[in-house]
């Protein structure tokens, strides 16, 4: 409800946000809209605790259970520690371009077009400091876990060493205007959602994806599979003929790995 008021511009009675409302559809004022989103959310907080009671169940629960194993890995605690790890949200933007490069095919028009609306000197700022902060993330976040280095029965080892590892170790760097790109994808095909179409909600499912990620030091694919599916189900195919060819390549995708499992 709270979020719905700000993305409405009206002030709803029953969430008591304040007299001040922003609609985050811009860069500019998303921060401020952010804040006041928090400042609103705190003054609701009971209210909030109320509706999240089941899950904050769940949450107590899981809490003591990891306190009475001693960490929240089953069996092998030591490899399995958590970790800051930047780049996962980067491996993760990247691995959702490479299931879905049609939904960046039939929007590249769109995003070419909405981009040129921008201004050519904005688009070239904002394209340049995303590449940035990319890079940074991967120079100082990157964790190399031993698993990635050993286990040759993952994908994860042959794409860190072959692509992302390779090229005299800048492989990892020329990746991230890849994971540029496919963010600004996922941000498009997400406004067409009816769920996450405003830049505040695109932001704190972002913003969540991160949190659960970031922790884990392994690059492994199977980690991006909620988040992944979660973007998945609010795909909408501008027509029949995108639909269609999504599910194809999916089929393909799906296919090739179980060739690969069963013959290689």
């Amino acid at each position: 409800r709270i979020i719905k008021s700000y993305e409405t511009g009206r002030l709803d009675p029953r969430a008591d946000l304040g007299p001040e409302i922003y609609v985050p559809t811009t860069l500019a004022n998303l921060p401020k809209s952010i804040v006041h989103l928090i400042l609103a959310s705190v003054k609701r907080l009971p209210a909030i605790l109320y509706h999240l009671a089941p899950h904050l169940l769940v949450l107590i629960l899981f809490t003591m259970a990891a306190i009475q194993n001693g960490g929240l890995a089953l069996g092998d605690k030591e490899n399995h520690t958590l970790a800051l790890h930047l780049p996962q949200t980067l491996y993760f933007s990247g691995t959702t371009l490479a299931l879905t490069p049609i939904w960046f095919l039939f929007s590249a028009r769109d995003l070419l077009r909405g981009l040129c609306n921008s201004g050519v000197l904005t688009v070239c700022a904002a394209a340049l400091s995303a590449t940035a902060i990319a890079v940074a993330m991967i120079f100082k976040g990157t964790i190399v876990h031993p698993f990635l280095l050993a286990d040759n029965r993952h994908f994860t080892f042959y794409i860190w060493r072959r692509l992302l590892n390779g090229f005299r170790g800048y492989g990892r760097y020329l990746a991230a205007p890849v994971y540029v790109v496919s963010l600004v994808s996922m941000c498009a095909q997400l406004a067409k959602s009816t769920v996450f179409r405003s830049l505040l909600r695109q932001v704190l499912l972002f913003g969540a994806i991160a949190a659960v990620l970031t922790p884990s030091p392994l690059f492994e694919f199977r980690y991006f599979i909620t988040p992944f599916f979660l973007m998945y189900v609010h795909y909408k195919p501008a027509s029949v003929v995108e639909g269609l060819a999504q599910l194809t390549f999916s089929l393909c995708v799906n296919a090739g790995v179980l060739w690969i499992f069963l013959y290689k």
